[in-house]
This record gives structure tokens, sequence and C-alpha cells, in this order.
């Protein structure tokens, strides 16, 4: 067999290894730290000190049962009797389940060190990383379920809603049979048509109208009003998936009314959200989050297996979760969605001498709930072809 000789040249008479000369060695990795995620900009944490347990949630109609404008209900006539009983405060006990995660990753002694000596590279600390990213994708889908579960959110399903008739309402949530529908969604259609639909169907929207900030601001009523004002529109983050993003800031309303912002270009100029997306972080009144969380569905054998990924918020649907106050939940607190924390983010690293390895844990044990659910909403199939 003969064999092939090259002649010696500037890059072949070294074998390529990671170049860490530097002092710190070339790595690419995808890691997201903890604080790149959506997710507590519109829930809160609760820390609590049992696994599962209940908590509070009173009656939001009781402050406004106010039935006589002149207030003859609470009259105390002088040399009469104070006024029987006449304020009545409801509550439940719905209850929270923390549920224990662990996300484990184990490294070969030889592998950590021939990373370590020969690339510069501590695989322990890289793979911690993507376990604590995992954690965090996983506590977003567990929130995001929640604030998509129509058997609790306040909800309307667009795409079957009867636009040509105000009394055919189409999928709405169940507490719209015996309440008034907000004016501003009785009669809506899909939030990326604004303006001027082709004619001849008794399905289009009406010339000109707004449905995408009619709805918003309909939305945004009704949750003040729910919650007797303490919940307010600043208070209120509106969520979407990118490519909902993306498909609403190509539509006629947002375009005006961004033209329409006299000091847009200053605003926007810094603006992370329109510069991705398109869509201004503050319009009509609320944030726009734009949740850029995805994940794959297959569980990675060996690493091989599909790499389709999906975003955690799915195209079409559009989220209103209300989160006054900060991050750490209050004994009176208005938040749309609640995380319950009995553990949070433990890392935990072992060595195991006897085989040679190392086993690096990711704890998490919590549970997220619909905690106020007057103060959200959930749109389903908002845009056209959702």
């Amino acid at each position: 067999m003969s064999l092939t000789y090259a002649y010696a040249g500037g890059y072949n008479t070294f074998i390529p290894t990671t170049d860490d000369k530097a002092g710190v060695a070339l790595q690419v990795e995808f890691s997201r730290a903890q604080d790149k995620f959506h997710l507590n900009k519109y829930t809160q944490l609760q820390q609590v000190d049992l696994e599962s347990g209940k908590y509070w949630r009173f009656d939001q109609t009781a402050m406004a049962r106010i039935n006589t404008g002149d207030g003859s209900q609470f009259v105390w006539a002088d040399g009469s009797r104070r006024p029987a009983a006449n304020i009545f405060q409801g509550f439940e006990l719905p209850a929270y389940n923390c549920v224990r995660l662990n996300f484990c990753f184990e490294l070969g002694d030889l592998a950590t060190y021939h990373a370590k000596k020969a690339g510069g590279v501590d695989l322990t600390a890289v793979n911690s990383r993507t376990a604590a990213g995992a954690a965090m994708v996983q506590r977003t889908r567990k929130a995001l379920a929640k604030l998509q579960d129509t058997s609790v959110m306040q909800y309307l399903d667009l795409n079957t809603v009867n636009y040509s008739s105000p009394a055919g309402y189409g999928n709405w949530s169940p507490m719209f049979t015996t309440s008034t529908i907000p004016s501003g969604l009785a009669n809506g259609h899909y939030w990326d048509i604004g303006y001027n639909p082709a004619a001849g169907s008794a399905n289009n929207a009406v010339s000109g109208h707004s449905y995408l900030r009619s709805g918003v601001n309909s939305i945004c009523a009704m949750i003040v009003a729910q919650s007797n004002g303490q919940v307010q529109p600043k208070d209120i983050q509106v969520i979407i998936g990118p490519d909902t993003a993306i498909a609403l800031s190509q539509s006629a309303e947002i375009l005006d009314f961004i033209k329409q912002c006299s000091d847009a270009k200053v605003n926007l100029a810094q603006d992370d959200t329109f510069n991705q997306y398109g869509i201004p972080s503050f319009m009509f009144g609320v944030q726009w989050v734009v949740e850029d969380a995805s994940y794959i569905s297959a569980y990675p054998m060996g690493g091989v297996g599909t790499t389709a990924r999906s975003w955690c918020v799915p195209y079409g649907t559009i989220i209103f979760s209300s989160r006054p106050g900060g991050i750490e939940g209050a004994p009176m607190s208005y938040a749309t969605c609640m995380g319950f924390f009995l553990e949070e983010m433990t890392v935990e690293v072992f060595d195991e001498p006897r085989d040679r390895l190392t086993q690096g844990n990711v704890v998490d044990n919590y549970d997220y709930e619909i905690t106020a659910p007057i103060t959200g909403f959930v749109v389903q199939q908002a845009l056209s072809g959702s």
C-alpha cells in the first residue's frame, strides 16, 4: 500500500487543539442564564414551608355589591339599632402541590480531566449551566400551561366567534354566559386584520375598526373592574410568542400606531422588543412580553433524535397576566399566576471516587397555580391562519 505524504506548511505541522494561550479557551455554548428568561416578569414567587397546602382566595365581588346609589342599604338612622350585617365576604381555599424535580448529569473523570487539561473547559460548570437552563424552561412550560388552562382562566377563542351576529359569541369562557361580554370583544375579529378587509362576506371585520386595540383595552378594563381597581393596566403583561409578535408587527393597526407616536423614533430606538420583533414593549397602555423560550419535545437518547423546536406560547395565543408589585408574592396578592416554592434551584455536585465520575444536580420543588383568575385572560386563535 502506497502512502501519501504531505509537504510541510504553515498549518499542517501540528495536531489541532483548542487554543488557550490567551488564558481563556474559546468556548461556544448555548446555555442560557437564569435572568435571561422572561417568566418572572409575569408571575410571582411565594416561598412555602410545606410541600402541599392551601391558600386563601377571597370573593372579588364583595366590595362592589352596592345596590343603591344613595347608600340606603347602609343607612343608620338616629335612635335606631345599627343595620344588620350587610357586607358578606366569601372565600375558597384552593390547593397547591409542589413536586420535586432533579435535573442531573454525570461526567467521567477522564472526560473532565482532558477537557480541562487540553481544552481549558470546565465541563462541570458548563453542564451545571445547561441543567439550570433546562430547569427554567420546565418552569416556563409549567406556568404557561396553567395560564392557558381554560378550565380556570377567562378566555375567548376568536376563531369560533360569529362575527356577523352580536348574539352568537362563539367559544367564550363560561363566566360570560351569565354576565355582560365586554363590548370591544362581542363583535371581535382576528387581531391582525385591523382595517378594511375584502368586502362581500358577513364575517368580514368592520371597515377601519381597531380590533387589536379594542380587544386589548376591553380585556384590561374588565380586569380593572373585576379587581375593584386593585389591578391597573400598568400591572398587566401581554404575553405572546415570537411568531405571533412578527405576524402582529406587520398588521396595519400596529404600523399606524407606530407612525402616530410623536416620540416613537427616540423610544423605539432603545426598545429591544421592537428592534427584534417589531412590537413595542409598551403599547395600548400595557407591557408586551415576547416569550422566546422554546423546547424540544423528544427525549435526547444519547444526543440523537429530533431537534424540532416549539415556542412555549403557541402561534396565535395571547395571554394577559397581572403581576402587581415585585417578584416576591405578598399575603394580599393580585398576581394571576404564582409559583409556590419549597426549594428553588439548589445545585449539588457529588464526586464519586469508586466509579471515578462526577454527578451534578439542579433541584427544584414547586408548583405553579392560577391564584387570581379574574386578573388574567387568554385569547386563543387570535390571528388569521392560527
